[in-house]
């Protein structure tokens, strides 16, 4: 597990690419969520951002934004254009957001590469909660940890 910072500078130096982060992380995604049910949606079409990303670094070096390349989750209540934001909602199981929120906005601008919605208590009211209308129960990894 990395920092930002020691990710970004791995982009720099070329040791490590925005793809090949991007890559390891669907690919650990497909095998760890559907046990844990951490995100509710898995963008892998943002393999485009990652490429463009990649590209960008290549070319400019340290002179590119400062999230540039490095994959982000964000809660399924916080809007991205065009994606599901259903709060872990049945009610809200079809909504698709019409806009970005400002924190996807600023993620957006500095370079990150948003991979999926993340999972959570239903409306987000309090720190644990199962709720009638949630879609998918979730699980901790320390919980799978904790197994015989």
């Amino acid at each position: 597990m990395l920092t930002i910072t020691a990710l970004r500078k791995k982009f720099i130096t070329g040791e490590l690419t925005p793809t090949q982060v991007f890559e390891e992380t669907m690919e650990l995604l497909k095998i760890e969520n559907p046990e844990i049910n951490a995100f509710l949606e898995i963008y892998e079409d943002a393999a485009e951002e990652a490429k463009q990303a990649t590209l960008s670094y290549q070319k400019d070096g340290a002179n590119t934004p400062a999230l540039l390349g490095v994959p982000v989750a964000l809660k399924n209540n916080i809007l991205v254009k065009g994606r599901k934001a259903t709060a872990a909602s049945k009610i809200l199981e079809n909504y698709v957001a019409t806009y970005d929120a400002t924190v996807t906005l600023r993620l957006k601008a500095a370079g990150a590469v948003i991979v999926g919605s993340t999972n959570m208590d239903e409306f987000a009211p309090k720190e644990y909660q199962v709720g009638h209308l949630e879609v998918r129960p979730r699980r901790w990894l320390w919980e799978l940890c904790l197994r015989p």
